[in-house]
């Protein structure tokens, strides 16, 4: 059997790495507000709080940013021809089908 060795440096950069996209050992806590499936619903809410809400895709890579109000629209509606739009207060972004979700930090 082989085992593999990583370095000090490379170790720390991992946990910190997995932390980091975990939202563990920070101060603030990440909320998914909204969630679309492809072929699920695509709804929409009012921003639980003024903040950042951010736009990701089914691989955890971030599409967009949004500075939102209390109150304002936040989430997904249907589109056409097999696309769904991601409703960010007035804003709107056309997507593909997939997995896409928003979060914002909260305190």
């Amino acid at each position: 059997m082989r085992y593999h060795s990583f370095s000090a440096a490379a170790t720390s950069s991992i946990i910190a790495a997995l932390l980091l996209v975990t939202g563990q050992g920070c101060s603030h806590g990440v909320t998914t507000v909204a969630q679309y499936r492809m072929g699920g619903a695509a709804t929409f809410i009012e921003a639980p709080t003024d903040g950042t809400y951010e736009l990701f895709g089914g691989g955890g890579s971030r599409k967009a940013s949004y500075e939102l109000t209390k109150g304002d629209n936040v989430g997904f509606r249907p589109g056409e021809n097999g696309h769904v739009i991601a409703v960010a207060g007035p804003d709107e972004i056309e997507l593909p089908e997939g997995y896409y979700f928003w979060q914002t930090h909260t305190q």
